[in-house]
């Protein structure tokens, strides 16, 4: 299996999404050139081996079901190298009767073969949503093509795990915590990374699968820190150049965003503010905490290490305000840059406010006290699970740290998408900084945003120009800034 989700006949475009879900996911593979070959045609036998990638957590647990297969059945498909998947989706009713390991897959075949997995979904999980994405792509030829059928998957398993992440999130929110610990441990690990309003959730998953189900209220009671901190608005706004709204709209109104690695941010005190003020706490509770974070500066020394956090920034109209002139100085390039307006309604995204008081910040550390005091009442301190969830409560400080910024910011009200990513799967680009070319490592957002609006700089000359173009890429509404600023 590939390590990483990058592969060189597939780009950061809005079609692609999809591949590099499913691939990240380990549902479908690549080849071993680094090419995915999306329009290739998928057989019978990749198609099932898909399928059973999609269903089973793990490889034993595959095994494991087809041990309990009646050898009768298992000798339908012969010596075939994919026996194994064709007996399982055979025996689960996704194939139809008449069919043979050798047969070749029409578009019918494979489109029903595909339908029957979605209803599979839809009765383990009591589905009560609805389908959003529509079933168009699929139209291309009398074959089944490998884009096709990673487009199909994704779009199922985000409809879906839509659906779960509701009702995870009013588990959690209403702290339910060993209803939804119930909850967690039951999901396929293939929808756990689309669950996005519980994207702490991706922290979880590790600890779910290293401790005991009596645990995992804790580390949700911990991660609930994080989950409180979302925002659920429907409206928010990016101000930016006409340089990167040219690149983003090339695919139309609905684009793919790119998150920086935190290096990239302004403020020096970005991620600092809240493990400083560890440092200074004398509670009993966050004395665990403090010796981990010594022990990190003591292992690291001088050495610099980069964060596994990227960030995209948005901005909040509270006060019905839209425009601000200093955000078209410092982010919207001096006047001659743009601001667009987002519809987040139909977007699941974990958009987290990010804290300029000191009593919001104040908040979060008896937020955190208050789960760490059952966790020192009910563990040993030399008691393995005791580490265990402290250490968790350590990663999620850490995420906190990158929503609390310095109160000379607060007029930005900043709304932030965090991504936590393995090196491996960052992507870098290059960009140019004062005539200069500069690598810049980042991650794409895994949910496209769609414009409803883009607000033009008031420095920009001939609007007009720039209008007809965006109206040529289905954004509709161009306004141009009133504001005086010459």
């Amino acid at each position: 299996m590939r390590k990483n989700y990058i592969f060189k006949d597939v780009d950061d475009t809005l079609d692609n999404t999809a591949i590099r879900f499913v691939a990240r996911n380990e549902i479908m593979d690549g080849y071993a050139d680094g090419s995915f070959q999306p329009d290739e045609t998928v057989t019978l036998a990749e198609l099932c081996q898909i399928i059973c990638n999609c269903i089973f957590d793990k490889y034993d647990d595959l095994e494991e079901e087809y041990r309990s297969t009646d050898e009768n059945l298992k000798e339908k498909f012969g010596n075939h190298w994919a026996n194994k998947y064709l007996t399982i989706c055979y025996k689960k009713q996704f194939l139809p009767d008449s069919i043979s390991s050798d047969e070749v897959l029409d578009r019918k075949t494979g489109e029903s073969i595909l339908f029957k997995l979605e209803e599979y979904w839809v009765n383990l999980f009591e589905f009560k949503g609805y389908i959003r994405h529509s079933y168009e792509k699929i139209i291309r030829s009398h074959k089944l093509s490998r884009g096709e059928v990673a487009y199909f998957l994704y779009t199922r398993i985000s409809d879906i795990a839509r659906f779960l992440d509701n009702k995870l999130y009013d588990l959690r929110i209403n702290e339910k915590f060993d209803e939804a610990a119930n909850f967690i441990i039951q999901l396929p690990k293939t929808f756990v990374d689309r669950l996005t309003l519980n994207r702490d959730l991706s922290l979880i998953r590790y600890h779910v699968r290293h401790t005991t189900k009596e645990n995992i209220p804790y580390l949700l009671k911990i991660a609930n820190i994080l989950l409180r901190r979302l925002d659920r608005n429907d409206v928010l706004y990016h101000y930016t150049s006409l340089r990167a709204l040219e690149h983003m709209t090339k695919d139309g109104a609905n684009i793919i965003f790119k998150a920086s690695n935190s290096v990239y941010l302004n403020d020096p005190l970005e991620g600092k503010i809240l493990m400083r003020q560890l440092q200074a706490k004398r509670d009993r509770l966050f004395s665990p905490l403090k010796t981990l974070q010594k022990q990190n500066r003591v292992r690291y020394g001088s050495e610099i290490i980069f964060s596994d956090t990227y960030i995209l920034s948005f901005f909040k109209a509270e006060d019905g305000d839209v425009e601000k002139l200093p955000m078209w100085v410092h982010y919207g390039d001096g006047g001659n840059g743009c601001l667009i307006e987002f519809d987040t309604q139909d977007c699941n995204l974990p958009f987290y406010k990010v804290m300029y008081q000191e009593k919001e910040i104040r908040q979060v550390w008896k937020e955190l006290k208050d789960a760490l005091v059952p966790v020192d009442r009910d563990f040993e301190k030399t008691d393995s699970n005791y580490n265990q969830i402290y250490k968790y409560a350590y990663v999620i400080l850490d995420q906190l740290s990158w929503l609390c910024k310095s109160l000379y910011y607060s007029d930005e009200k900043e709304v932030r998408l965090l991504f936590f990513e393995q090196p491996e799967d960052a992507c870098e680009e290059t960009f140019i900084r004062d005539g200069e070319a500069f690598p810049r490592i980042y991650v794409p957002c895994p949910e496209p945003l769609e414009i409803s609006k883009v607000i033009l700089g008031p420095k920009i000359m001939h609007p007009e120009r720039y209008s007809l173009t965006l109206n040529h890429r289905d954004i509709g509404l161009v306004f141009v800034s009133q504001l005086p600023f010459q």
